[in-house]
């Protein structure tokens, strides 16, 4: 299994990553694309961490694959389904049990705790895809486990996912300059930079929307899709950090520990939140009003 992973994953993540951090560079939206390499470097660092734990997850992933296979238990097992059609199956309930925990993360207070490391970067560029609490990857890599094992996934199908989801990830976060109409093609299909920025606002009903890891349909969806207009102008990250919460390893590992620290944050003038895709945004909105109407502890941060 590490031998699968070394052999393919990696030269793929790198790869893909090379090639963006050379876009980022020729094509960066925001300023300060060369002041952002000490960041770079602690996200490469943390990935390295995380990488060796994710090993050790997908290890047991990989077993109860294997028990599967040799019990014949699971749903693709027991029908008639041809091996292609089975490996589109497989990632569409992946993508979708991606969508579905990633709304898990921002919805349960302790893993919200843990996902505000990922939130609370105040710059994107590609390798904010890979800033993730270490007690969280384990969770990513585990909480799979009951689909992958009901559905009969076999290791193939879910490495597909797997060699797909990271660098559409890492160029969903990118600080890529992409104009406004190409970015609402490719939206169509995938969840792409300007899409992805508005999830990382310090707003909490931009926060909590445009929840989809590589397919954007899921948002489309369920309703939790939002855009804006003037997606360069997103205020990234969390209120209520300090600078060492936010830009040191010590802090990514320790911030989620002890009182509770994100904030709601300010809604943006409105001006900057003219959506590009008024009819996706309806349903934000409803939202919005329902939030309004609660009492203000149901909607704060965990």
């Amino acid at each position: 299994m590490q031998e699968v992973l070394d052999t393919i994953t990696v030269p793929v993540y790198a790869a893909a990553l090379g090639a963006l951090w050379i876009i980022e560079g020729l094509m960066p939206a925001f300023e300060g694309w060369r002041e952002a390499r000490g960041q770079r470097a602690r996200h490469l660092l943390l990935a390295a961490i995380n990488g060796g734990v994710g090993a050790a997850m997908a290890l047991a992933v990989a077993g109860v694959i294997v028990v599967c296979e040799r019990s014949g238990f699971g749903l693709l097992r027991w029908m008639p389904v041809h091996p292609a059609f089975s490996f589109v199956i497989a990632f569409l309930v992946l993508d979708l049990t991606q969508y579905a925990m990633h709304i898990a993360a921002h919805k349960m207070p302790l893993l919200w705790r843990l996902h505000s490391v990922h939130h609370n970067a105040t710059r994107m560029e590609a390798t904010a895809a890979m800033r993730f609490h270490t007690i969280e990857v384990c969770f990513t890599c585990l909480a799979p486990i009951p689909v992958i094992a009901l559905f009969g996934f076999n290791l193939p199908q879910v490495l597909l996912y797997h060699l797909v989801l990271m660098p559409v990830a890492m160029f969903h976060h990118a600080d890529l300059r992409m104009p406004p109409a190409l970015d609402r093609w490719i939206r169509w299909v995938i969840v792409t930079p300007r899409m992805h920025w508005i999830h990382h606002s310090r707003w909490q009903p931009e926060t909590d929307s445009n929840y989809s890891a590589v397919l954007s349909i899921w948002d489309r969806l369920f309703g939790t899709m939002r855009s804006r207009r003037h997606a360069e102008s997103v205020d990234f990250g969390l209120d209520g950090f300090t600078d060492e919460d936010t830009e040191t390893l010590r802090g990514w590992f320790l911030s989620p520990f002890g009182e509770r620290k994100a904030g709601l944050g300010e809604k943006p003038p409105s001006h900057l939140l003219v959506p590009d895709e008024p009819e996706a945004d309806a349903s934000a909105a409803e939202r919005d009003a329902a939030r309004h109407a609660a009492p203000a502890s149901a909607t704060m941060r965990g």
